[in-house]
């Protein structure tokens, strides 16, 4: 039997190859599969197990592995297993659906319920009004996303499925080719995987609620940091899912409540000096491969244009000041981040090679490298001084020959992102949150933990010594404003749009900030 491609549909353009058997391998076509690799759950030929599977303890002669099958039956099966589990995948997306439709309903009514609460409290609830509505507003289009993103993957795996069942319902009752049989067993892994996904929470219907809770001990309204406390409530009717009850059209009990909370805080514009104000929001285009940049680092030039660090698919990006893609460079190895070295050059660190890499802007091609012999990571320079994080080492402070000048020692230290301004270094550790601000010295001048979940992507020290840092994982996407002492932090509502805040560099003289909101959008805003 022939393996083809087929459509799963038009609205998500999305193709897939069949997984009928085949008496052939799909990775040298000329062999015949000879084998079933129970350690791997796959038919293999002479090759693959010489490659591959000699190791497995679990490689049986495949007239072994499916002489105990009985094909009529396993067909059977495999047939209504897959029409329940498509049922279930129906009825998420139905019913994702309606939450969605839910919550945009529900929005309008909180919204009214604000403005009616706001005639209690006089004309400083005119800004507290806004940021509860900016709240409301967020918080559903945060869960939105979410939801669509899970509507797309149960799409996804129902039209794998389909595939599936339309080889199933093909296949003759009475066969007992071998062919056949392996097909059937083939097939039944891939219904018992989408089965386990099932198992999760992610198998139930559930009722989402966009909730607002009025704080009925208002008195000094100037002094009130909290008016209401927007929650996004889901309820699961059945933990674990009954799956064979999804699999039919019948209502379920509720049986489990997840709250998440967002509180609406008053932000005191007085904490710090100054804002920033959006100034340009840029798309970038990307070149004819399709890769969407997974960007670590940047750097903003005097004339405006960009340069990007895209370290998942080993390139480096530059753009123009309207975000026109003008020059893109691969590497062999992954880098990490850039940083400013003169009008004609750059910094750039590789991590897995140790080293320092120093490029040209024209055509970002390699002219020197300074070795460095420990795991480089985030790097930055200011006047004659660069910067660089050294994993297990510490800090290495280097003038711009690469001589190291200084070392900030710090024992078992990790990778992450790193600012240099003027005598000040802030260096955060990415997967554990942790924010070092130290003077190029060494002195620690305080040493802090970023709330929530998910790796730190950006961090930037400011004109005052005020400190900007991003946290981003799904549900969790904030950057946060700590004071120059580390004693007081804010959200700072200007990136609250952000869905992904990562990479973040300030330029002082340029007085602009450059923030790469996930992967599409790089937003750049100017100090007020």
């Amino acid at each position: 039997m022939k393996r083809v491609q087929f459509v799963v549909s038009d609205e998500m353009n999305h193709t897939a190859a069949s997984i009928y058997g085949s008496e052939f391998c799909p990775n040298h076509p000329t062999y015949k599969v000879i084998s079933w690799c129970s350690t791997h759950e796959i038919s293999i030929c002479m090759v693959c197990f010489k490659l591959d599977h000699a190791k497995c303890k679990g490689v049986e002669p495949l007239e072994e592995a499916i002489k105990n099958i009985n094909s009529k039956v396993e067909l059977k099966s495999l047939r209504q297993r897959v029409e329940e589990t498509r049922n279930i995948f129906k009825r998420l997306v139905k019913d994702r659906n309606h939450n969605i439709d839910a919550l945009e309903n529900q929005k309008d009514v909180l919204k009214a319920d604000v403005k009616t609460f706001k005639e209690r409290i006089y004309q400083h609830l005119e800004r507290l009004e806004y940021r509860l509505e900016k709240e409301i507003d967020l918080a559903l289009d945060r869960h939105k996303h979410k939801l669509e993103d899970q509507i797309f993957e149960y799409n996804q795996r129902d039209g794998t499925l389909a595939s599936l069942y339309n080889d199933l319902i093909h296949i003759n009752e009475d066969s007992t080719e071998n062919h056949t049989i392996l097909f059937l067993k083939e097939a039944n892994v891939v219904q018992r995987k989408e089965e386990e996904f099932l198992k999760g929470d992610v198998g139930s219907l559930k009722n989402i609620n966009l909730q607002l809770k009025m704080d009925e001990t208002v008195r000094k309204v100037v002094d009130v940091p909290t008016i209401a406390n927007v929650k996004m409530v889901e309820s699961y009717p059945t933990n674990p899912p009954d799956l064979q009850a999804l699999s039919k059209d019948d209502k379920q009990t509720e049986s489990m409540l997840i709250k998440v909370e967002e509180s609406v805080k008053e932000y005191n514009m007085d904490k710090f000096k100054f804002v920033f104000e959006r100034d340009i929001d840029i798309k970038p285009t990307f070149s004819t491969n399709a890769l969407i940049p997974e960007v670590t680092g940047g750097m903003i030039l005097p004339d405006g244009r960009l340069f990007v660090v895209d370290k998942v698919n080993k390139r480096l990006l530059g753009y123009t000041a309207k975000g026109q893609l003008a020059k893109e460079t691969f590497m062999e190895y992954e880098p990490y981040a850039m940083t400013y070295l003169d009008v004609n050059r750059f910094y750039l660190t590789v991590p897995s090679q140790q080293c320092i890499e120093i490029r040209d802007y024209g055509a970002l091609q390699f002219s020197e490298r300074i070795d460095i012999k420990h795991h480089v990571s985030g790097i930055s320079s200011y006047e004659d001084t660069i910067a660089v994080v050294c994993e297990n080492f510490g800090i290495a402070l280097l003038d711009q020959t690469g001589t190291m000048v200084n070392k900030i020692p710090m024992k078992g230290n990790k990778e992450g992102p790193l600012h240099l301004l003027g005598k000040t270094i802030c260096y955060a550790e990415s997967k554990k949150g942790t924010v070092h601000v130290l003077s190029v010295s060494g002195e620690v001048k305080f040493t802090t933990t970023v709330k929530g979940l998910g790796y730190v992507q950006g961090i930037a020290v400011l004109r005052d010594s005020s400190i900007l840092v991003s946290r981003s994982s799904p549900g969790n996407k904030v950057t946060w404003h700590f004071s120059p002492d580390g004693h007081q932090q804010a959200l700072r509502e200007e990136f609250e749009s952000f869905k992904s805040p990562r990479s973040i560099v300030y330029d002082k003289k340029l007085k602009k900030l450059f923030v790469a909101n996930g992967v599409r959008t790089i937003s750049i805003f100017r100090e007020l």
